[in-house]
C-alpha cells in the first residue's frame, strides 16, 4: 500500500475535547514518541480486550451461579 494511503479497512473517529486535554494528550504522545493516532488506536485497543476480558468474566461467573 502506497505510504500515505488510508487501509480500507479503517474508520475515520472524530471528538471534540478541550484544548487543554487535547494539549495532555499531545504531551503524552509526544513522551512515547508515537502520534497522536498511534496513541489514540492503542488506547482504544487497550480499552476494548480489557471489556472483552470483564465481559467473559461476567459471562463465566453467570455460568456459575454467582
Amino acid at each position: 500500500m502506497a505510504p500515505n494511503r488510508r487501509s480500507e479497512n479503517k474508520a475515520n473517529v472524530n471528538a471534540w475535547i478541550t484544548r487543554d486535554l487535547k494539549a495532555q494528550f499531545e504531551a503524552i504522545a509526544k513522551s512515547r514518541g508515537v502520534t497522536l493516532s498511534q496513541l489514540l488506536t492503542e488506547l482504544v485497543e487497550q480499552q476494548v480486550r480489557q471489556q472483552k476480558s470483564t465481559q467473559s468474566r461476567n459471562d463465566r461467573n453467570a455460568g456459575n451461579g454467582n
